[in-house]
């Protein structure tokens, strides 16, 4: 095996690694913000003001976890 195939092989399972590792973090906000979007589509917005704030809340977490994590700026 070659120098640059080791790296390659290396490079790939760190970024596998981090990917894991992030999922696991925002898998959990992310089905409640999906959940909660399914409500309000079968639902409807009226008369649901608690679940629209709750999604935004879980939005602006799911945000600062990906800031946090350098995923995003």
């Amino acid at each position: 095996m070659k120098f640059e195939d080791l790296t390659n092989v290396i490079e790939k399972q760190g970024a596998d690694i981090f990917k894991a590792n992030l999922q696991h973090l925002i898998q959990p906000i992310a089905s409640r913000i999906e959940e909660s979007v399914e409500f309000l589509d079968a639902k409807g917005y009226d008369d649901n003001a608690d679940i629209m704030i709750i999604v935004i809340e879980e939005a602006a977490r799911l945000v600062r976890k990906l800031r946090k994590h350098g995923v995003i700026v």
